[in-house]
C-alpha cells in the first residue's frame, strides 16, 4: 500500500509490519536539525522513520538497517525514490553484527515490543511483531555502542517495558532525557512511550500527547507534531489500523 508525505512516498507491501502511527510519531518527535551528521534507524522496515529523519537532518549521512530481506526491498525502492537517496543507505542484516563507519549522533528505532506467548501466525509478522531479535533492551544496547558523546537514542515502545527500559539503560550508562506518554484520546491512559537518551546527564523531561480529544478530533499538539509531514491527516479508519 502507498502512503504519500509532504516530500515523499513509501510502498510497504513487502513489509510484515505496515506504515503506522508509531513509526511516524517517531520521525516526527526525535530531534532533528543540522549538527546530526551520522544516523542510525535500528530496524528500518519500510524506511519510512529513516526518510522522516533524512529530512529533518539536512546534513545526515542515514543507514538504514533491516533483517528483513522483502521489507529491506521496500526500503531500497522508497528511499531511491525520494529526494535523500544520495545520503540514505540500506543495509539488509542484523543490526546487532551492524558495525558503523563512525559514531552515531543519532539512533533512532522503532523496535518490536510485542512479549506475549501467542505469536502471529505468519512467521515474518510474528518477527516483526515481537523481540525476537531486536528489542527496546537491544536498542540501547546498540545506543551503548554506537552513539557519540553527544548522541541521543530515540525510540518508541508501549508502556508495560517502562521499569525494565530504566534499570537496562542505567546498566549501559545512558540517561533518559525526556520520556513522552501516548494515549489515543485525552483521559484515557498511555499506551507508547516515546524516549529520548543520551550518555550525558541532564533533567528527566516528561510529558504527555493525546492523539485525540475526547470528542474524537485530532489533538492540537498531535496535529502540530505530524502535520508538517503528512499530505493530508488520516481519517478515523485509518487511524484505528496504525494504533493496532
Amino acid at each position: 500500500m502507498a502512503f504519500k508525505f509532504k516530500q515523499f512516498r513509501v510502498e510497504d507491501g513487502r513489509c510484515a509490519m505496515k506504515v503506522g502511527t508509531d513509526a511516524v510519531l517517531l520521525g516526527a518527535w526525535a530531534p532533528g536539525g543540522e549538527h546530526v551528521r551520522a544516523l542510525l534507524d535500528a530496524g528500518a522496515g519500510c524506511g519510512v522513520v529513516a526518510l522522516l529523519m533524512a529530512g529533518r537532518c539536512p546534513q545526515a549521512r542515514v543507514a538504514a538497517v533491516e533483517l528483513d530481506p522483502a521489507a529491506a526491498e521496500d526500503c531500497r525502492a522508497n528511499v531511491a525514490a525520494s529526494p535523500w537517496a544520495n545520503r540514505i543507505s540500506v543495509e539488509c542484516q542484523d543490526v546487532t553484527a551492524y558495525q558503523p563507519a563512525e559514531p552515531v549522533d543519532l539512533l533512532v528505532s522503532n523496535p518490536p515490543f510485542f512479549t506475549e506467548t501467542l505469536r502471529a501466525p505468519d512467521q515474518r509478522r510474528a518477527a516483526a511483531r515481537h523481540g525476537d531479535v531486536l528489542s527496546p533492551l537491544t536498542v540501547i544496547d546498540l545506543g551503548a555502542r554506537f552513539l557519540s558523546d553527544d548522541g541521543l537514542l530515540a525510540m518508541i515502545t508501549d508502556c508495560r517495558s517502562r521499569d525494565d527500559i530504566l534499570f537496562h539503560a542505567a546498566l549501559r550508562q545512558l540517561n533518559p532525557l525526556r520520556i513522552t506518554a501516548v494515549s489515543s484520546r485525552a483521559g484515557k491512559p498511555p499506551f507508547r512511550l516515546l524516549w529520548l537518551m543520551g550518555r550525558h546527564s541532564g533533567p528527566l523531561v516528561t510529558d504527555t500527547l493525546a492523539i485525540r480529544t475526547a470528542d474524537n478530533a485530532w489533538s492540537p499538539e498531535y496535529a502540530d507534531l505530524v502535520s508538517p509531514y503528512y499530505l493530508r491527516m488520516p481519517g478515523t479508519n485509518d487511524n484505528k489500523r496504525t494504533t493496532e
